[in-house]
């Protein structure tokens, strides 16, 4: 995606966050339904990722569940290169314990040209 295709979206309302991608991590992550009382686990993947928050350069993290049919993190491969710039597509954004943390679901990264 070039940069004016990039401004195009955002201008239309489209919802992203842009940055330098730095890593990754997959992990298992329990979750109770609390109107079922039913616990579950997902892997969740984690993309770590560098821009400008609240003026200055900050690190936001970048969750993404994955289906359910992927049971164990160890086989999750991400095929990012570290320090080129992308698009994430969120769905959520919040702040908690001082790092911007923000949800996305089963989009891909967009690379910025």
């Amino acid at each position: 995606m070039t940069r004016a295709e990039l401004l195009e979206k955002v201008l239309s309302g489209w919802f992203a966050i842009v940055g330098e991608f730095r890593g990754w991590n997959a992990s298992s992550m329990g979750h109770l339904d609390r109107k079922t009382g039913l616990a579950s686990k997902r892997v969740v993947l984690t993309f770590v990722v560098e821009c400008v928050v609240g003026g200055g350069f900050g690190i936001v993290k970048i969750m993404q569940r994955l289906p359910e049919a992927v049971t164990d993190p160890t086989q999750v491969k991400v095929e990012l290169e570290r320090g080129k710039r992308y698009a994430f597509e969120v769905d959520a954004l919040k702040k908690e314990n001082g790092f911007a943390t923000a949800w996305m679901s089963l989009r891909e990264p967009v690379p910025i040209d």
